[in-house]
């Protein structure tokens, strides 16, 4: 039991100075055996005489202040003073901090391709990858470095990328190379082209707040179809060179947090318009188009991690040059093969240069619709099974990642003023008749421009890549098509 002292045995007050700012504390530590002496030790070892003399009892003594004692007395006994280095200037420099190698043909240019009326080269498919990444210690530099190979050891595309992010403005300069082949069938004869195609990109990216940046890029663009020679009319086909400049803006909407391998809460939303003009110094044309465009997303927890995931997507096209929106499948589809609906026809009054592929649009094949705009909304319940139900770190990647997905897409492309206008080329068939003199019939076609489709899937990271198997059935005009399969490696819609 601690003994209890009273005030008058601390306290002398005929001992305190008239000045003082506190009341003085005298402290009187009583020894009695067989307590510890603190001021009376001896390690072990010790040999006699080489202890120090213990300080002498002087009785009650008067501490000023005594939180500055405490302090001091829990400091160590030997201590040693702390030397605060010399400021140096740091020097830059860099360290290796990615080094990646996969098939998904990630480093592929990230402008329109070009468009021809046979509709090759979509999508490359599987191609090797191979990209590593340069930064410096405070990750304000970076550069990154990659090549593919699109499809074989003959097409190759290469680039490289250097990011500035020192400032509030962020800079960032990209040079891509990208070569392609195709054939081209548009006289008597094929013609076998390799294509070369140079972007130069200088983006500027400048944040209002943490979620919500301006950012806009100036692009140059050179390309070069080489064609082949095979016989003596392809001898003497020249080469053709083409020129384009162009700017674009995009404003940037990003609160989302990550909660999981595809799985957010929040919103995300890009608004961007972009112009380009070819510069045809032979001829002393220069067409241009345009693109103005939107990507809204929602995801919203429902329960737990039970996400519904939303997205609204559009463009259209302006311009003497036009961008053709081909709706259908989904995005990196590997099994089965891309195949394209040639039954839907393709406007020829429309200058078609380029085009894009509106994605997703499940149950149907490439070339559901196309024209000069678009519009498609999707709809997902992501349910992680396992991550859902066991309240438990899962030591199993695949089966913490594993998701069972319902989903529903609505989409469509048009030309002219809408969907359901006269001026769109989908509403109307011209059937020619070869009489004398030539009659030509114009039909109205019935079938509803726009098109739906609902599914199931499954999702997981299998050896690194997000793998999505779908099974979707189409819905045109209140009738279910067959189910359509379709295997993807692709994040998100």
């Amino acid at each position: 039991e601690i003994e209890q002292f009273s005030d008058e045995e601390f306290i002398e007050t005929d001992r305190i100075p008239t000045n003082a700012r506190a009341p003085e504390i005298l402290l009187s530590i009583p020894y009695e055996e067989p307590f510890l002496n603190v001021h009376d030790y001896k390690f072990a070892g010790e040999r006699p005489g080489e202890e120090e003399a213990g300080p002498e009892d002087l009785g009650p003594v008067i501490i000023d202040d005594i939180d500055e004692i405490i302090a001091l007395q829990a400091e160590p006994a030997d201590t040693t003073i702390m030397v605060i280095p010399k400021p140096r200037n740091y020097k830059l420099n860099f360290a290796v901090d990615k080094a990646d190698l996969d098939i998904t043909n990630s480093f592929q240019q990230d402008f329109y391709q070009e468009y021809r009326l046979n509709n090759q080269n979509l999508t490359p498919g599987f191609s090797p990858t191979m990209q590593w990444g340069l930064s410096d210690l405070l990750e304000d530099r970076r550069l990154i470095a990659g090549i593919g190979f699109l499809g074989g050891l003959e097409d190759i595309s290469y680039g490289v990328r250097y990011d500035n992010l020192t400032d509030r403005l962020d800079k960032s300069v990209t040079f891509q190379r990208q070569s392609t082949s195709y054939t081209e069938s548009t006289g008597a004869l094929p013609r076998f082209v390799k294509s070369h195609s140079h972007i130069l990109r200088y983006q500027l990216s400048y944040p209002f707040s943490e979620v919500f940046s301006v950012r806009g890029d100036i692009l140059g663009r050179y390309q070069r179809d080489v064609i082949r020679v095979v016989d003596d009319v392809s001898l003497q086909l020249p080469n053709e060179h083409q020129y384009l400049g162009g700017a674009k803006v995009q404003l940037v909407f990003d609160n989302t947090l990550d909660k999981g391998l595809n799985l957010f809460n929040g919103s995300r939303a890009k608004v961007w318009a972009e112009y380009y003009r070819t510069l045809d110094f032979d001829n002393k044309d220069y067409p241009d188009f345009g693109v103005i465009g939107l990507d809204l997303r929602h995801y919203q927890k429902i329960h737990r991690d039970l996400i519904a995931a939303f997205r609204f997507a559009g463009n259209t096209s302006v311009g003497q040059q036009r961008l053709i929106s081909i709706l259908g499948g989904v995005d990196n589809w590997v099994i089965p093969s891309p195949r394209y609906d040639n039954t839907v026809g393709v406007d020829a009054s429309q200058n078609y240069v380029y085009q894009a592929l509106i994605m997703p649009m499940r149950g149907f094949f490439r070339n559901a619709r196309n024209g000069t705009s678009s519009a498609v909304a999707n709809a997902e319940l992501r349910f992680p099974v396992f991550k859902y139900f066991l309240n438990r770190p899962i030591q199993s990647d695949f089966l913490e990642n594993f998701q069972i997905v319902g989903f529903g897409d609505v989409g469509t492309a048009w030309t002219g003023s809408g969907p359901y206008a006269d001026d769109n080329s989908f509403n109307t068939n011209e059937v020619e008749i070869s009489t004398i003199p030539a009659v030509t019939f114009v039909l109205q076609n019935q079938e509803d421009p726009i098109l739906a489709g609902y599914g199931f899937g499954l999702r997981s990271r299998l050896l690194g890549y997000f793998i999505r198997a779908d099974w979707a059935w189409g819905v045109v005009d209140g009738r279910t098509l067959p189910s359509e399969f379709y295997l993807s490696l692709n994040l998100d819609f």
